[in-house]
């Protein structure tokens, strides 16, 4: 199989599956459906994943219907900006792939203010004893870092390319 076809072949997979699962946060399947994180487990740290999938189909065909599934799934997330328990080392998995995606590809001030938030509150987990982006909330959690913590900075370094925008 050449790489045309390994692309058409992916395209036709993903839109079938797009078709069914439109806006849901998918983590695993279950009897052979995937299932939807959006109500019990919103801050879940794939939970942006799809969306990225989708910003990358509507790179591919131009089909809005993709953007306007990876909006939904962006506007799922929303509501982990502002609860606190939520909020943790994953943000930057969750915004570089939904908010960010949205403000490059239609410049959408709310998008690139949500992700802009989600940078800064991951910025304020930096530790200044241990130098570290904590990874977890609560005093167990204190001086923690995992791995997850350096594979978020992308959404740092991002934002501070927004700033110098503005210098």
């Amino acid at each position: 199989m050449n790489i045309f076809e390994i692309r058409e072949k992916s395209i036709k997979k993903i839109s079938k599956i797009a078709t069914d699962l439109k806006d849901s946060l998918p983590y695993t399947t279950i009897d052979r459906k995937y299932n939807d994180e959006s109500k019990d487990r919103p801050h879940w740290w794939t939970n942006s994943f799809w969306a990225g999938i989708l910003w990358q189909m509507y790179d591919v065909t131009g089909d809005k219907v993709y953007a306007d599934y990876a909006i939904g799934c962006e506007k799922k997330l929303e509501k982990v900006l502002y609860e606190y328990e939520f909020n943790d080392h994953d943000l930057g998995f969750l915004w570089l792939l939904s908010g960010v995606e949205h403000f490059k590809h239609f410049e959408d001030k709310k998008a690139k203010n949500n992700a802009l938030l989600a940078a800064s509150v991951l910025a304020s987990r930096y530790d200044l004893a241990a130098k570290v982006i904590r990874a977890w909330n609560g005093d167990w959690g204190k001086g923690l870092a995992i791995i997850d913590c350096m594979m978020n900075l992308p959404l740092l370094y991002w934002a501070s390319e927004q700033e110098q925008m503005f210098l």
